[in-house]
């Protein structure tokens, strides 16, 4: 809810998924959502594990890199205009026809535990709950899907024509 809720303060626009600043505070989807969601802005590193922010289950499994820190959910990347590019894709740009069927957020695989999510791979969306990933869709609603359910969703190309 939290991020339909930013596509309608900030002039329609989406949410990016991530973009390329050392500043964890600002650098992803997490830093635009919390103050939605905490009232309170994000404070890059504790944020993580709290609230609407961590899965239970993500927080059993093990660290990879050099991140310290367990990113539950990934967002699409395709959200911006060219990634990293914080500059993204107005709601009303997304096609609407077949939106249950496109991918807004999911459950992020602990390999890759960074927030913008480029495929439906199994090292990017963690599908850690009975083999499935929880996703939400542009239509807003949340449904989980195993990696073989996914060639019927959308991840890249989520417009069907952007003219900014």
């Amino acid at each position: 809810m939290a991020a339909f809720l930013y596509v309608d303060a900030n002039d329609d626009s989406l949410p990016f998924a991530w973009y390329d600043d050392p500043d964890p505070k600002v650098n992803s989807f997490y830093a635009l959502l919390a103050p939605l969601v905490f009232d309170t802005n994000f404070d890059g590193y504790a944020d993580f594990a709290q609230g609407v922010f961590a899965c239970p289950a993500r927080a059993r499994e093990p660290l990879v890199g050099d991140n310290p820190i367990r990113i539950s959910y990934g967002m699409n990347e395709y959200n911006s205009v060219a990634f990293p590019d914080p500059k993204t894709l107005r709601f009303a740009q997304v096609e609407a026809q077949d939106n249950a069927h496109k991918m807004l957020m999911a459950d992020i695989a602990y390999t890759w535990n960074h927030p913008p999510l480029p495929s439906f791979a199994t090292n990017r969306v963690g599908y850690k709950h009975d083999k499935r990933a929880n996703m939400v869709f542009f239509d807003a609603h949340v449904a989980p899907y195993s990696a073989q359910e996914t060639n019927t969703l959308t991840l890249a190309n989520p417009v069907q024509s952007v003219s900014q």
